[in-house]
């Protein structure tokens, strides 16, 4: 009986334990992205939270290239509805001009719907029902992976809570919970 406990303890149990954890672990992480967007939602009384992220990136000598952008995963305040048209495959030349400002702050950065947008920023937000929204580039040190965007149908002017104490910090904590799961 030693013996099959030490050969299940020092062999088996490591090796099965891996296993388990690689077939798991996205569903767990699904569910703690899950979890952030919907405190981070409750916090910043936001209609939605959408979780998005870059992808058909290269590696190469010129570096990281970015080139599209996906909805990951979303929280709907209740009673709300989804985005009606989902963020999917964007290239992130349709978007480099709220890209640039993304990369220039480590904070948000608001986007209200007013005339003077861009085009194709009015269209999306007029399609999906957004008066205002705080988007925040999701970074892993300096390379950016993704984009967190706080969402509201409402024309509310108060100020809004991710710019204010306490709410800062405690975002600023899921945020990097956030990062952490995408890295």
């Amino acid at each position: 009986a030693a013996l099959l406990w030490l050969l299940w303890d020092r062999a088996l149990k490591p090796t099965v334990t891996s296993k388990l954890e690689g077939v798991f672990a996205p569903i767990e992480e699904e569910r703690k992205l899950s979890a952030l967007l919907a405190q981070i939602g409750v916090i910043t009384s936001s209609t939605r939270v959408v979780l998005c992220a870059f992808h058909n990136g290269a590696l190469d000598n010129a570096g990281y290239h970015l080139q599209k952008l996906t909805t990951i995963n979303t929280y709907n305040a209740p009673g709300k509805e989804p985005m009606a048209n989902a963020i999917r495959d964007l290239p992130i030349g349709r978007i480099m001009v709220e890209l640039e400002a993304l990369i220039k702050t480590t904070g948000w950065v608001t986007i209200e719907y007013d005339d003077s947008l861009p085009e194709a920023c009015k269209t999306h937000l007029k399609l999906n029902g957004i008066h205002r929204m705080h988007n925040r580039l999701i970074r892993v040190g300096n390379l950016p992976i993704g984009i967190l965007s706080l969402q509201y149908d409402n024309q509310e002017r108060r100020q809004p809570p991710v710019e204010t104490e306490p709410y800062s910090l405690l975002l600023d904590d899921l945020y990097d919970q956030i990062a952490l799961i995408m890295k």
